[in-house]
């Protein structure tokens, strides 16, 4: 059996006939080819899915990141705390903008930024916090929040890979200053290509990301361009296939937990060698990350599994502070949060899973790892 990590196909399968109308409509215009009735009706219906007041539809995810910062004022110099292991988009952002760096360590069950060590790490610049939702689970954010409010700092969500995610019942999206979402196409709620955008509380806020998006052009005087800025509008044609998926993406949160569950419950004969991250109760599972005991086994177990024709990814192999793009004098970064992130660099594996997997291939993939760990 082969088994993808990304079924691209079936993915795109159910969405294509949506896709073509849309396409048709756009092209004897029926609605603008930019910022049009798509864009519109995404901004309202992603909005009111997550409890948000506003919802700014934009290009892709980085810039989501980096205009959410620049909304907020932050400026060269300034002090940004991030997690030590997340995906490098969290880091160039605040970087891009000339700030300096502070990776937290994260929790060990879950990856997720350690909000108990913020008092540890902040410094007199520390200007924002930015929580990142990793593989579908939620921050601690009433812990973030209530450390942010009492030391007058920002909360910029990424929240990329959190779809969905739900924290009592209250959707991510909803907690901090902005809260900034990915659509790229791997993601629960993915676009044909590239998309991304914020959701926000503050009017104000939402405001100025919709006049900055667009060149910085006023809303009320489009004559005008008020912020110096570039063009980071979203594509109708991302937008109206996002429309379509919304509509599943609770039953897509629904079978990637199932999934989830399953990989536990016959994974536990080889817990020893390779256990899953934790998964919360309302947690929306974006990647199943395993965590290998013995690091030095992974290259030997990735081409066991590719043998056995199933695909395993890692996310992420090279930890952010390593990058070759990153000027070490950015970071305030010290031995702590360096040495683990290092670490789980070097132990994790990300096994297949999605809504469009099968029952059979995810039981496939598990007797195959039990397999490896029980006859080497």
């Amino acid at each position: 059996m082969n088994v993808s990590f990304f079924k691209q196909t079936t993915v795109n399968k159910k969405y294509i006939n949506a896709l073509k109308r849309a396409v048709d409509n756009i092209a004897q215009g029926e609605t603008s080819m930019v910022s049009g009735s798509y864009t519109r009706n995404f901004e309202l219906k992603f909005s009111e899915y997550l409890g948000s007041k506003n919802f700014v539809f934009l290009s892709n995810g980085l810039d989501s990141l980096t205009l959410a910062l620049k909304s907020l004022g932050l400026r060269a110099g300034d002090h940004v705390i991030v997690p030590s292991h997340t995906y490098i988009a969290t880091w160039i952002a605040p970087l891009l903008l000339g700030c300096r760096l502070i990776p937290v360590p994260v929790r060990d069950d879950n990856f997720l930024l350690d909000a108990s060590l913020l008092k540890e790490y902040c410094t007199s610049k520390t200007k924002c916090i930015m929580p990142v939702h990793l593989y579908g689970n939620a921050c601690d954010m009433q812990q973030i929040t209530e450390f942010a409010i009492a030391n007058n700092i920002y909360v910029v969500e990424d929240a990329a890979q959190a779809h969905g995610v739900s924290i009592n019942k209250k959707k991510i999206g909803t907690y901090g200053d902005i809260t900034c979402f990915s659509f790229y196409p791997t993601k629960n709620l993915g676009a044909f290509g590239e998309a991304g955008g914020v959701s926000t509380n503050n009017d104000d806020l939402a405001r100025r990301i919709s006049s900055m998006r667009s060149y910085g052009r006023s809303l009320t005087e489009p004559s005008k361009n008020i912020y110096l800025s570039g063009n980071f509008r979203g594509d109708e044609i991302q937008a109206a296939l996002l429309i379509e998926k919304l509509n599943d993406l609770e039953l897509i949160s629904k079978k990637r937990r199932e999934f989830i569950d399953l990989y536990a419950s016959l994974l536990s004969p080889v817990g020893d060698h390779i256990s899953l991250i934790s998964y919360q109760e309302e947690s929306a599972p974006h990647l199943a990350i395993g965590i290998l005991s013995d690091p030095s086994r992974r290259n030997s177990f990735i081409d066991f599994m590719r043998n056995r024709g199933i695909q395993i990814g890692i996310h992420y192999k090279e930890p952010c502070h390593s990058q070759p793009c990153i000027d070490q004098s950015s970071l305030i970064i010290d031995h702590t949060a360096a040495s683990q992130a290092s670490e789980i660099a070097d132990q994790i594996v990300s096994l297949p899973m999605s809504e469009c997997h099968t029952y059979d291939e995810i039981v496939y993939t598990a007797e195959s790892i039990c397999l490896f760990f029980t006859s080497s």
